[in-house]
């Protein structure tokens, strides 16, 4: 049985509680599933992966024994000292047939091997995606730039939550020459001058 606890923020100063788990206790005797519970039933999962990954293992089996056959032939055409050609396509046929098996058999193992990943993703929550396109969002925040920009008329007055959307303001012009020395910064200034 899974609990879905994520949407709570646990902190220093907010920790859990047996308030936190007072649904959790109450399903807890029946296994009984709620908005925040659920329960995976490992033995019917691990049968239905069996059940489609048996086309692969068999399948990989084949390839394996045509691949053992094959093999064979290779290494006699090759012990018969048979033509350069005819080697090199036994050779191939027989590395293409351990190619299938292999990929066969790893389709297999993945099938099986996903059934223990138990990851605890709560079936029942409902995941609301933004379907946007990438123009529509960029239409969206130029639209909220336009909204929010008569407010600070491009000044430095602008709230801290405002100043992200804030026209650049040009730095103030330095007169040349001035030296970081003569204000006690080590740094010459030149470069902010326009």
């Amino acid at each position: 049985m899974y609990y879905d606890l994520s949407d709570i923020k646990v902190g220093k100063k907010t920790p859990l509680t047996l308030v936190h788990f007072e649904e959790f206790f109450r399903l807890l005797p029946n296994r009984a599933d709620s908005e925040r519970s659920w329960t995976i039933d490992f033995a019917a999962r691990l049968q239905a992966a069996l059940a489609e990954a048996q086309p692969f293992r068999e399948r990989a089996a084949g390839f394996t024994a045509l691949a053992k056959n094959l093999e064979d032939e290779f290494f006699a055409l090759r012990k018969a000292k048979a033509p350069r050609d005819e080697i090199q396509l036994a050779q191939e046929r027989w590395k293409n047939a351990l190619r299938d098996a292999r990929e066969a058999d790893a389709k297999g193992t993945g099938i099986e091997n996903a059934v223990y990943d138990l990851k605890a993703v709560n079936p029942h929550r409902v995941i609301e995606e933004d379907t946007r396109t990438p123009l529509e969002i960029l239409q969206a925040i130029e639209e909220r730039g336009k909204r929010r920009q008569p407010h600070c008329h491009g000044s430095r007055s602008c709230s801290p939550a405002t100043i992200l959307h804030c026209p650049p303001v040009n730095p103030p012009s330095i007169p040349k020459g001035l030296a970081a020395a003569e204000k006690g910064i080590g740094v010459a200034l030149e470069s902010f001058s326009e």
